[in-house]
C-alpha cells in the first residue's frame, strides 16, 4: 500500500531531483499552473501529461500514469519481522517491527507519533540500522516519522532519551537520498 498520492509523488519527485514548477512545466510543455494544482491536490494529470512529467523527474512513465489514474500500487518486499498492519476501518496504515528476538514489538503509523519511541530507540541500540547490518525497509519507514517529529514543539524532549535513534537519524541524513528529500516542514 502506498501511503502517498499523486500530489506527494510530485512534489517529492521534484525536490529529489532539484526541478522547480517552471522548469518542469519548460521541459514537459505541461502549464504551470496545471502543474500547481496536481502538488496542491487538486486532480490529477492525463496518462501523457503523466507520461511527460515522468520523463523529466527521472521516474517511471507507465507506472506514473497508472498511479495518476489509481491504478498501480508497488508490491513492496517487508522483512521477515516486520508485517503492515492496516487499521481498518480507521484510514491509517501501520507497519509492526518485531524487536528484541520477537519478543517486543512497535507499531508505528508512518501518520501519527509512535507511542513506543523506547522500544524502537532499544532496536536501534544493537545495530547501526533496525533490522540488522544493513539498511531496510524498517529503517526507510520510520526515520521520515524521526525527521517529523523532531521538528515537532515537543519533538526534541521526546527525542532527548533516545541517543540510539538520535544516532540513527543522524546516520541517515548522512545519505544523500535522505537528505535530498528530507521533510522540510516546521511544526509551531
Amino acid at each position: 500500500m502506498l501511503e502517498d498520492d499523486f500530489s506527494d509523488i510530485l512534489r517529492k519527485a521534484q525536490r529529489g531531483r532539484k526541478i522547480g514548477t517552471p522548469e518542469l512545466a519548460r521541459t514537459t510543455g505541461i502549464d504551470a499552473g496545471g502543474i500547481e494544482a496536481w502538488l496542491a491536490g487538486d486532480g490529477v494529470p492525463s496518462a501523457d501529461e503523466a507520461r511527460a512529467l515522468a520523463r523529466s523527474l527521472g521516474l517511471d512513465p507507465g507506472k506514473l500514469a497508472d498511479r495518476a489514474a489509481g491504478a498501480w500500487e508497488p508490491h513492496v518486499g517487508l522483512p521477515a519481522h516486520v508485517r503492515h498492519h492496516p487499521h481498518d476501518p480507521h484510514p491509517s496504515n501501520g507497519y509492526l517491527f518485531f524487536l528484541d528476538d520477537g519478543k517486543t514489538a512497535a507499531l508505528i503509523d508512518p501518520a501519527g507519533l509512535p507511542a513506543t519511541l523506547g522500544i524502537v530507540d532499544r532496536g536501534y541500540a544493537k545495530s547501526a540500522w533496525l533490522a540488522g547490518d544493513a539498511l531496510s525497509m524498517a529503517d526507510l519507514f520510520f526515520m521520515p516519522v524521526l525527521a517529523y517529529l523532531e521538528r515537532m514543539p515537543e519533538g526534541p524532549r521526546l527525542l532527548e532519551a533516545t541517543p540510539h535513534l538520535r544516532r540513527a537519524l543522524a546516520a541517515m541524513r548522512a545519505r544523500p537520498s535522505f537528505s535530498a528529500t528530507e521533510p522540510t516542514i516546521r511544526f509551531g
